[in-house]
């Protein structure tokens, strides 16, 4: 029998972000909200009537971003986490270190309480 080499918390997190599996990483909130720095911190509306939402925010430095979104549909709370890399845009003369992300249709029509958190490297 093969010994597995030893996967550390953080390696086990991103896997279930990865995989979709939103309450297992629920789950470790504590530990997320422990040991990442909260970047930001956003409460944004998503009416039914808009086709389709942009996240757009920028960031201090370069590097992975975990995005933690929490909203009220109906009597319920859905906890959604996403993984994105931050990118570089540029404005006139000034580089920003940019994450851009697609809200999905299923939070629709709520309010939307959004932390991002800098993953360490």
């Amino acid at each position: 029998m093969a010994s597995r080499k030893p996967r550390s918390r953080k390696d086990r997190l991103m896997e279930l972000i990865m995989q979709g599996k939103h309450y297992a990483v629920l789950k470790e909130v504590d530990h997320i909200k422990r040991y990442y720095e909260k970047v930001k911190e956003l409460v944004i509306d998503y009416p039914m009537e808009k086709d389709e939402l942009i996240l757009q925010t920028t960031v201090k430095e370069p590097g992975k971003y975990l995005i933690y979104i929490v909203c009220r549909k109906g009597s319920s709370v859905l906890h959604r986490f996403y993984l994105k890399d931050s990118s570089i845009k540029r404005v006139k003369d000034h580089t920003y270190n940019v994450i851009t992300m697609r809200i999905p249709a299923e939070l629709r029509g709520s309010r939307l309480y959004v932390k991002i958190f800098k993953v360490p490297a």
